[in-house]
């Protein structure tokens, strides 16, 4: 059996909407990242980037086909005490069944 994934990425805010993507095309692609790397992981606090993961998994993980990760890399400008944070934060709230919807 020949099987295909299909994935958007980079997914990167603001310029793509996690949760609109995830309403018209989420029961067909799975959608990669959009945890901000221009604000939230270089500048934001560890309870910033707790509540982005949070609501990114809210927005896009029900049903399945959303891999939580940042919009496309982990660069040198990214804090690593909010890069911890988000890993931590996916483990906490992306686990299923899910307890953020």
């Amino acid at each position: 059996m020949d099987k295909k994934l299909n994935c958007v990425n980079p997914f990167e805010p603001p310029c793509m909407d996690l949760k609109i993507a995830k309403e018209k095309w989420g029961d067909r692609i799975c959608l990669w990242g959009n945890t901000d790397l221009v604000n939230t992981l270089p500048y934001g606090t560890v309870e910033e980037v707790e509540a982005e993961v949070k609501q990114r998994i809210g927005d896009a993980a029900a049903g399945g086909g959303y891999i939580c990760a940042t919009a496309n890399s982990v660069t040198e400008w990214c804090k690593i005490e909010n890069v911890f944070a988000m890993t931590n934060a996916v483990r906490k709230y992306g686990v299923y069944p899910l307890s953020v919807i």
